[in-house]
């Protein structure tokens, strides 16, 4: 019986230091800029870069949880497009859920974004939950 309790016990330790670990590397890997590579399937993929490209879209998370909206600078979406510069808000929601608030050439939007891969290189998000735009 003893055997079995420590075998239980070792689980959970486990499993607590893989969640928490699992957590913290969510929120270091999500600061710095990504970069609009592709979209499908209904998820926004990103490549990590050290600045924004000037003829793609993209965000940058900052660590004190303000994040800057790389997009297109008005409602025309036809080529050629603009692109510009807005600010926003982002936070943590769960392990792989996060909040963002940002400014458009409309107005503000707010959404809820999984995250369904991220690592050095790569973050892919999918936008869940009803958008929320203010004018």
């Amino acid at each position: 019986m003893k055997a079995l309790q420590k075998t239980f016990l070792a689980i959970i330790i486990t499993s607590f230091f893989s969640f928490t670990l699992f957590s913290f590397e969510i929120e270091e890997e999500i600061i710095g800029i990504w970069v609009d590579k592709d979209y499908k399937e209904g998820q926004s993929i990103y490549t990590k870069q050290n600045t924004f490209d000037q003829k793609a879209g993209g965000i940058e998370f900052k660590k004190d949880g303000t994040l800057t909206k790389r997009q297109n600078a008005g409602s025309c979406g036809t080529a050629p497009i603009y692109y510009k510069n807005f600010s926003g808000t982002w936070k943590k929601i769960s392990d792989s859920r996060i909040f963002v608030r940002y400014k458009y050439w409309g107005g503000e939007i707010e959404e809820n974004w999984l995250i369904v891969e991220i690592n050095e290189k790569l973050l892919s998000i999918e936008k869940i939950g009803k958008l929320r735009v203010r004018h």
